[in-house]
């Protein structure tokens, strides 16, 4: 189930496009049968070496369904993971986004305009959202972003497994100041 209607469209397009996939790959997979059955008699001539076609056809079939199907398999597993909120999370950190810059509020109530400092190894689930438009909330070096939507939280959790400089930027151009929209996290 979605967690709101944003969620709720994500989904329909994902079913849409896993949809879209599997009905090509069947329609793929028709036409090799189609063909197979079709040139069944024909074989290249095996005196020149040659290659029994309906073999190879056979064995393409098989392969590219294997592969199909375990990349879907993958695939969603995968965004299950991503997806699924820690129940215990090490940190909560509250993200404030606004028209330029972000605001971090520690578990304490501690706020922090720009930096964070996490210690590392700290599994950390950031709630996030927006006070005015919206912004999408990405650290590049992790490959983890959410979208800051106002009047709503969205949930990014990471692990923080090296120490350094993280920078988080806004991936969603929300006015003449977006591209200097960015933070630190300082991971100890």
């Amino acid at each position: 189930m979605a967690p709101g209607p944003t969620a709720d469209v994500w989904y329909s397009l994902f079913n849409l496009y896993t949809t879209a996939a599997v009905a090509i790959n069947i329609l793929i997979i028709i036409i090799f049968i189609y063909f197979l059955y079709k040139y069944r008699g024909y074989r290249a001539d095996s005196s020149a070496g040659g290659i029994d076609a309906k073999k190879l056809a056979i064995v393409f079939v098989i392969v590219s369904a294997i592969i199909f199907y375990s990349l879907e398999f993958y695939t969603l597993n995968a965004m299950r993971f991503v997806e699924e909120v820690p129940e215990n999370p090490d940190m909560v950190i509250e993200v404030d986004a606004f028209q330029w810059a972000w605001k971090f509020i520690y578990p304490n109530g501690t706020e922090s305009l720009g930096t964070l400092k996490v210690p590392r190894g700290t599994l950390v689930l950031f709630k996030v959202t927006s006070l005015d438009v919206h912004h999408k909330f990405g650290i590049p070096a992790l490959k983890a972003s959410i979208d800051a939507v106002p009047g709503r939280i969205n949930y990014l959790w990471v692990r923080f497994d090296e120490p350094g400089t993280y920078t988080v930027r806004c991936y969603e151009l929300c006015g003449l100041g977006h591209a200097n929209m960015m933070a630190q996290i300082i991971v100890t």
